[in-house]
């Protein structure tokens, strides 16, 4: 059983990058997508940010939180970015996105890790901005590499 899952280790890692592709695509019949410019750019590939509505949580106190709805969503983003880049998976249950949200105050709004700059509105949204190009661009090949342009 243990072969058999090593030996399919390479198409987990592909499925893990093409659910985190459709899920930060920019597909304008999507409603978290359709009322955002910044998702628009190119509805066949990653750009360089993304605007993901609903991801954060307002009501803790004074510190943002991930919404837990789409707490595994970000936390598999953060994963893959990690796996991409060759560091294996997120040393920590969260990951470190999900923990550089959870303590981000709300007069501050924004931070940094190693993959992203973000920032957290009080109306759920997260605006991310990927800091890594050249990761963006081996998740459009694998992910995107399947999607016809026009």
């Amino acid at each position: 059983m243990l072969e058999g899952t090593l030996a399919k280790m390479g198409q987990y890692i592909e499925d893990a990058v093409r659910e985190v592709y459709d899920y930060l695509r920019p597909s304008p019949e999507c409603w978290r997508f359709k009322d955002y410019k910044t998702n628009q750019k190119s509805q066949f590939e990653l750009s360089d940010r993304v605007i993901l509505s609903g991801a954060i949580d307002t009501y803790r106190g004074n510190h943002f939180s991930v919404n837990h709805y789409r707490h595994d969503m970000i936390r598999a983003i953060d994963n893959v970015f990690h796996t991409l880049d060759g560091r294996g998976l997120v040393k920590t249950y969260d990951g470190e996105l999900c923990n550089a949200i959870e303590k981000c105050l709300k007069t501050e709004g924004g931070g940094l890790t190693t993959y992203f700059e973000f920032k957290c509105f009080k109306n759920g949204n997260l605006h991310l901005k990927f800091r890594r190009p050249d990761l963006v661009a081996r998740l459009n090949q694998i992910a995107g590499g399947m999607t016809l342009k026009p």
